[in-house]
């Protein structure tokens, strides 16, 4: 029986209590018989259940004590369970990949307030993650799958495009959480990519770039780019069009503006020796 936890709003809780919900949401993950599953904050175990008829094994992150302490006596008969208790954005998702030797798949309800920080931590573990489902703010959801040029497009948008295949597979209720939350969810499921493109020149130039850009999204990228290096002549005179702004540029677009600003750079300390910046 599940007991009734005083929800912690600093960590944002929000616990699935609809079995129905949870079965369909494990039902159009694509965890089968043999996978290994690292859960995103597991709460009172909901999804838990449903995940441990399908998967291998089930290896949750859960940073609340209170409920580490519950589920370790929930699921203390259930040998393919284990919990730990770390908060997320600091696990080593790769170590865990790699102690278990084949990537894994990822599913959680996630907490709202740090879902950006969340999908960023897995896309920076990319290569030890085949898939995510995930729970989150449908507006969120939405923004994941933004085409260039809309105005929900951002930094998100570009991220998930250049690391996976996205899907929204479908919303949900306020009414399957307790407390009801006040927005409303989706159901989303990411494929990560098996390796990058190969035209990336620098990656983590592409990601400022994409930060830095967006910081600054209603000014034209004459003026934002000039946040990752002063470059503007030189890009101008490649045929770059700086008078867009970076919500009308798809991931292709970001990697030929970032591959010449390591091109810049590179020219600068060829010519003077050292960066100028």
């Amino acid at each position: 029986m599940i007991k009734d936890f005083h929800h912690k709003k600093s960590l944002g809780q929000n616990f699935m209590m609809d079995r129905n919900v949870a079965r369909k949401i494990v039902e159009n993950s694509g965890i089968r018989n043999g996978d290994e599953v690292l859960e995103i904050g597991p709460g009172t175990g909901f999804l838990t259940k449903e995940i441990l008829k399908v998967a291998k094994k089930v290896t949750a992150v859960e940073i609340d004590e209170r409920l580490v302490e519950y589920l370790r006596e929930e699921f203390a008969d259930e040998d393919r369970f284990e919990i730990i208790h770390h908060d997320f954005l600091t696990f080593d998702i790769s170590g865990l990949a790699k102690k278990s030797n084949k990537k894994l798949k990822l599913i959680g309800n996630i907490p709202y307030h740090i879902t950006s920080q969340i999908l960023i931590h897995v896309f920076d573990h990319f290569k030890s993650v085949e898939t995510l489902t995930a729970t989150l703010q449908k507006e969120v959801a939405d923004r994941l799958l933004s085409p260039p040029g809309s105005k929900s497009y951002g930094i998100l948008s570009v991220y998930t495009s250049l690391f996976s295949k996205s899907e929204k597979l479908f919303n949900i209720s306020r009414g399957v959480f307790n407390p009801e939350p006040k927005v409303e969810s989706s159901a989303i499921k990411l494929t990560l990519i098996e390796k990058l493109p190969d035209d990336i020149g620098d990656l983590n130039l592409l990601k400022q770039v994409i930060r830095t850009t967006f910081g600054k999204r209603r000014k034209m990228l004459r003026n934002s780019i000039k946040g990752v290096a002063d470059c503007v002549s030189f890009l101008e005179e490649r045929g770059f069009d700086l008078t867009r702004r970076p919500e009308t540029l798809d991931v292709k677009g970001f990697i030929e503006i970032s591959n010449a600003v390591k091109e810049w750079k590179e020219n600068e300390i060829n010519d003077d020796g050292e960066t100028n910046l």
